[in-house]
């Protein structure tokens, strides 16, 4: 809606707008020759020492006839049209003038930067490397990129998202690395999004999946600076969201959740001895409830005879059979890692500890559980825990029931075929239009350096090729 020509309907229109909202100040002020002027801004998201002390005095002094923002001394002046955009310039921190006689008014913006300071990641822990990670606030996560990267040609390409609450989404990209049509494939599956508001960037997430249903993650989740740091200089994508501390990486693959900052920190043959550990506890962690149930319920001649005895001897008191003793136990241990999620942190570290320990023990005692499966369930949720991703580790607890479904109910043979259905939607997976099992399906050898293995950081002079960066050298080519 246009400004009105009569000041007095303007005034009432912000005055409306203003109603039960007692932290908006309007004020009818009058310019040196008696013009009026409106002044309207939210309390405590601007700074008022630069308002009533650098702005205002300036304003005061000119008249209708000699009206000139150039004198004001600020740089960031913005004429405004519409009352939609006062309104929502103000109520992200911008002060709105309206002069009167004038279909046209203007925003300075010296927002206040409200919240809390960057700190260390609860989250992600690292030993070596940066501490900052991002907050709340857009423009002080942008800062940051700005401080790590000092490059003008990194970019922030901003995208109005909210009906409700208007924020703000910003894709950070850097120009003459990245792709420009991944960008736009980008911005564009952001403008189609409808919707009110967005808590945080898992929202954002859903909705610019290519397969929003999948169990599977297809950005990676961060709040470290240095490692969406990373992430640009690789040619991918980093999504901010206004009031979300949390940034997404576009694209991700299925190997980049299993890559750790800290990785970078270490020699080439430590930091790969890592990588294969962690691979060879994802396969711990998925199959290895899946493996004890189809052994004991189908093929239990492949166990030696002396082990056998000993682990017949000590099921003889359990009532249930592997597959419901096993999910007896796996469902017991979600409970109790929930429990110790959402309490208070001083008990919860002692309800899992002191949980698992007694509610192991009773069910031994009762016969639910043997003391095999307790072994089984506890090395399993150890080797969860070596996957740097919770994203992609909740995934994959997921999916071990549905291995330990297939394997209770066939064997081998079950869980053969359960390994090819997961196998099989992971290929078919893809994230931006990029396969999601990439450079391994399809077979990339050159960006095999920086998967699982480390090559040394001297060699690793190409960019990875899931993003298809416009640049693949790392440096300047010569």
């Amino acid at each position: 809606m246009k400004f009105s020509e009569h000041f007095r309907d303007s005034l009432a229109y912000f005055q409306d707008a203003a109603a039960d909202c007692p932290d908006y100040i309007i004020n009818d002020l009058k310019m040196k020759d008696g013009t009026r002027l409106l002044l309207c801004y939210i309390d405590n998201m601007i700074q008022t020492d630069i308002l009533y002390m650098r702005i205002l005095p300036e304003l005061l002094k000119m008249t209708a006839r000699n009206f000139d923002l150039s004198r004001l001394p600020f740089g960031d002046v913005v004429i405004t049209e519409s009352v939609e955009d006062a309104l929502s310039g103000i109520g992200t921190g911008g002060v709105f003038f309206l002069l009167e006689g004038k279909e046209y008014g203007f925003q300075v913006r010296i927002e206040n930067l409200v919240g809390r300071t960057p700190e260390s990641s609860d989250n992600e822990k690292n030993v070596r490397g940066a501490r900052d990670s991002f907050v709340e606030n857009l423009r002080i996560n942008m800062a940051m990129m700005r401080t790590k990267i000092c490059n003008h040609n990194l970019k922030f390409r901003e995208v109005p998202l909210g009906a409700s609450t208007h924020q703000t989404a910003a894709v950070a990209y850097i120009r003459g690395i990245a792709d420009e049509e991944l960008l736009q494939k980008i911005e564009t599956k952001l403008k189609n999004i409808d919707y009110d508001g967005f808590l945080d960037t898992f929202y954002v997430e859903e909705m610019i999946s290519d397969f929003p249903r999948s169990l599977f993650p297809q950005c990676n989740v961060t709040e470290r600076a240095d490692k969406a740091e990373a992430a640009l200089l690789d040619g991918r994508f980093v999504l901010f969201l206004t009031g979300s501390p949390n940034a997404l990486i576009m694209p991700a693959n299925f190997w980049s959740f299993f890559r750790a900052m800290d990785d970078f920190s270490h020699p080439p043959i430590l930091a790969s001895f890592i990588g294969l550990l962690r691979i060879v506890s994802l396969m711990i962690s998925l199959f290895l409830p899946a493996v004890y149930i189809a052994v004991l319920s189908y093929h239990y001649y492949v166990i030696p005879l002396n082990i056998l005895s000993g682990l017949a001897a000590s099921r003889t008191q359990v009532i249930f059979t592997p597959l419901i003793e096993a999910f007896i136990m796996e469902f017991l241990f979600e409970v109790i890692r929930e429990a110790s999620i959402r309490l208070p942190s001083h008990i919860g570290n002692t309800i899992g500890i002191v949980g698992g320990i007694i509610i192991g023990q009773a069910a031994v005692e009762a016969g639910l559980v043997s003391n095999l499966m307790i072994i089984v369930v506890s090395i399993t949720a150890i080797a969860g825990f070596v996957i740097p991703s919770q994203d992609i580790a909740q995934s994959l607890r997921f999916t071990r029931f549905f291995m330990m479904i297939f394997a209770g109910s066939f064997g081998l043979c079950g869980l053969v075929i359960a390994v090819s259905l997961l196998f099989t939607n992971l290929l078919r997976l893809t994230t931006l239009d990029r396969p999601y099992l990439l450079p391994l399906f399809p077979l990339n050898i050159k960006n095999l350096g920086n998967t699982v293995i480390r090559l040394p950081i001297g060699r690793l002079h190409r960019r990875s090729s899931l993003a298809r960066p416009v640049d693949t050298y790392r440096g300047t080519g010569k």
